[in-house]
């Protein structure tokens, strides 16, 4: 098997079919300027294969359980909130005991002096030095505070990004969405097929027009450029060992005005 490209012997076999076309394609350009687009193009296609789609499926499907489940949490916060508020006094020995035990206690900004350099009881300290910041019904009150304005984020439905760790709502694979696609069923979203066809046709457009591929995350599917979708067609078969027409489905996704963003496989 000719191996002109150099890659390994791996990749040169899976992607024997599609290396017919794109050196037809490519053929005006030199070998250097081939052999860098071939390597970029290749890695694209291995990234895919290996690409877990069910993870942000189910991380869509986590955030709807979530949200439905927003109103009973914010009810039991609230009426959590309200009895450390009307009897402040009264909870204070078993906040103490569970801040205590699970060494986390409530700041806030009125505290000037830190837990670390109290010194006596009434600073908040055992006498030896050690921090009892949780003696006293005053962290009943803080404990309401923000469990009163957790219920209120809750009931807002700020439970969810749009961006960061939770990038998952609005991206698809390799494919960016301008809205979030929470509520999108899993069927109406481009298959892993059909978005390695788009991308790699968006990146052979976007050499055509700047002779490069490196891309800026959330840049926009272009219109200019050509994009070689018989080739496209072919490494997405090699790419997941299988025959289709590929490129057909990915034309119709970016006909018209496509708004779909490139982020690429990598997370």
């Amino acid at each position: 098997m000719k191996n002109p490209y150099g890659l390994h012997d791996e990749f040169a076999c899976r992607y024997q079919r599609s290396i017919m076309i794109f050196d037809r394609d490519f053929r005006s350009r030199s070998e250097q300027e081939r052999t860098g687009l071939l390597y970029g193009i290749v890695e694209h296609c291995e990234l895919a294969r290996k690409f877990e789609f069910e993870r942000e499926h189910l991380s869509r499907e986590a955030d709807r359980e979530a949200l439905a489940e927003a109103e009973s949490a914010a009810k039991h916060a609230r009426a959590l909130a309200n009895y450390l508020g009307a009897y402040p006094w009264q909870a204070t020995i078993a906040l103490m005991n569970a801040i205590l035990k699970s060494e986390v206690h409530l700041r806030m900004h009125v505290d000037q002096t830190p837990m670390e350099t109290t010194s006596t009881f009434e600073d908040g300290c055992d006498g030896g030095g050690k921090p009892v910041v949780a003696m006293s019904p005053s962290h009943s009150m803080r404990l309401s505070l923000l469990l009163n304005r957790l219920a209120e984020e809750f009931e807002a439905g700020n439970l969810l990004a749009k961006c960061g760790p939770f990038a998952h709502r609005t991206r698809h694979g390799p494919l960016g969405y301008h809205k979030p696609i929470d509520n999108v069923a899993a069927t109406a979203l481009p298959t892993r097929e059909t978005a390695l066809a788009i991308y790699l046709s968006f990146l052979f457009r976007k050499y055509e027009a700047e002779r490069q591929i490196f891309i800026m995350n959330g840049e926009l599917y272009p219109k200019n450029g050509k994009p070689h979708w018989k080739l496209v067609n072919q490494l997405v078969c090699d790419t997941f060992e299988m025959t289709g027409d590929f490129a057909e489905a990915a034309k119709a996704r970016t006909k018209g005005a496509c708004k779909l963003q490139m982020w690429g496989y990598r997370r």
